[in-house]
Formats: C-alpha cells, structure tokens, sequence
C-alpha cells in the first residue's frame, strides 16, 4: 500500500490482504471482558429479546431508584442496578426518570466477548 507522508489518505494495492473487520473495533477501543458466568442464576427478565422490552416509569423508595419495565407480554418488573434483563447477559448500570442504561456482555466473532452499552428510554405513551 501507499501512503502519502503527512496525509491522512491511504492508497491500498489490490494484492495486500483484505483488512480485517476486528482491526476497526480494537482501534474504537474496545476490549475483550471475561466472558459471562454461567455460574450465576438466570433472573426472569433475561428470558426477553432486549427489544421487546420498554421502560414504563420508575419508583424511588428510601433513597433507591427501580424503574418498571414492561416484558412486551403485558408483565410489568420492577429493577434496579445491578439487576439483569435481555438475553445478552444486560446488567443495569444506572437509572434515571428518563432511561435506563445497560452494559450487555456479547460474541464479537472472534471467541472473545465485548462490552456493548444499550438504553431503554421512557415509553411515553400518547
């Protein structure tokens, strides 16, 4: 390949090996955890797709917060941090009036596991 000095433009031969697609996620930073442990009981909401799952409202009792999530099945589950939900191993890591933020534990392709953060977001309905 061919670079031009002081560019940040890159000219790849055809004949160089393919580049590949791992290369771009441990240049964002990303790095492998300990797999998840298969040690630990399975809580109830881990039994949903993470996408069938919404944030109904949230609750605060003796300076705790717990949010209530509906299971897309018509259950409503009241959880705080450190509770599991989703099939990929989601730990709550926070909870506000407006969202909850997850840390799911996921295959990158390659043998390792990743970290990957999702939200749930308030389901305000009309």
């Amino acid at each position: 390949s061919a670079c031009l000095v002081g560019s940040e433009m890159c000219i790849r031969d055809s004949f160089d090996a393919p580049l590949l697609a791992g290369s771009a996620e441990s240049v964002a930073g990303r790095s492998t955890v300990e797999p998840p442990s298969e040690n630990r009981k399975r809580e109830y909401l881990e039994s949903f797709n993470f996408a069938a799952l919404s944030m109904v409202g949230t609750l605060s009792r003796t300076g705790q917060m717990w949010s209530l999530i509906n299971d897309g099945s018509g259950g409503i589950h009241r959880v705080t941090v450190g509770n599991y939900l989703g099939k990929n191993y989601g730990r709550i890591t926070s909870i506000s009036n407006a969202k909850v933020d997850v840390i799911e534990i996921v295959p990158d392709g390659k043998g390792n596991w990743v970290e990957r953060p999702r939200t749930l977001g308030l389901n305000e309905k009309d």
